[in-house]
């Protein structure tokens, strides 16, 4: 299964850079997705540009939120999810 990652939003601020993903819905951002959508970006993105931090920017609440916390075997999590949907996709 192949996931693309795209933060809309790049920022240098002095020393600090941010890759930002911009978030629009009106729904609440659960705290569940927070940790994916910014596992996903560390995953993705980090090697390419060494130093970044990964953050979400909340545009309805004005929250800008930042990783803090790692969340074990989160890879592991994704990887049973994503063959979930691929075997219940392929059963259709």
């Amino acid at each position: 299964m192949i996931v693309s990652v795209n933060p809309e939003l790049g920022l240098a601020l002095g020393k600090e850079h941010w890759l930002v993903k911009l978030y629009f819905k009106s729904e609440e951002l659960a705290k569940n997705r927070v940790e994916i959508i910014l596992y996903m970006m560390q995953k993705v993105l980090a090697d390419r540009i060494p130093g970044v931090t990964m953050a979400i920017h909340d545009i309805r609440s004005g929250k800008f939120i930042t990783p803090t916390t790692q969340i074990p075997d989160m890879e592991a999590m994704l990887k049973g999810e994503a063959a979930f949907i691929e075997t219940v996709w392929n059963s259709l």
